[in-house]
């Protein structure tokens, strides 16, 4: 037996302990932090309906994520939206009280409803 192949079963069974404390902490760092105290995370239906008032097109996709620092907001809902035009939208929209903080994408503006 080769001297490398004595330490082969050893390694794969530390790579088997490891890997549900690896994917334990990947799995942390992708939920968002729970509310503060009084603050409220709305619906999302409604923040889906905040979005709809002020864009024409689809929700294809809504995921709750960290607020960044600049956002100062805990947590954001950041969806997909698929435009007329066939464009596809990421917009981001305050979890605790239903602002739109940032669209990105190509077509926003000529998504935008007239009001």
């Amino acid at each position: 037996m080769k001297p490398r192949a004595k330490h082969f079963p050893a390694a794969m069974i530390a790579m088997c302990l490891a890997a549900p404390i690896l994917a334990t902490a990947a799995q942390a760092q992708q939920i968002p932090p729970a509310p503060r105290a009084g603050e409220a995370v709305i619906a999302v239906r409604d923040a889906i309906d905040r979005v709809l008032a002020r864009y024409v097109g689809t929700i294809v996709g809504a995921e709750l994520k960290r607020g960044r620092p600049h956002e100062r907001t805990a947590v954001v809902y950041e969806m997909r939206l698929l435009t007329i035009q066939g464009n596809v939208l990421r917009v981001r929209v305050d979890a605790a009280n239903g602002d739109i903080l940032e669209t990105d994408g190509r077509g926003f503006i000529g998504a935008r409803r007239d009001d």
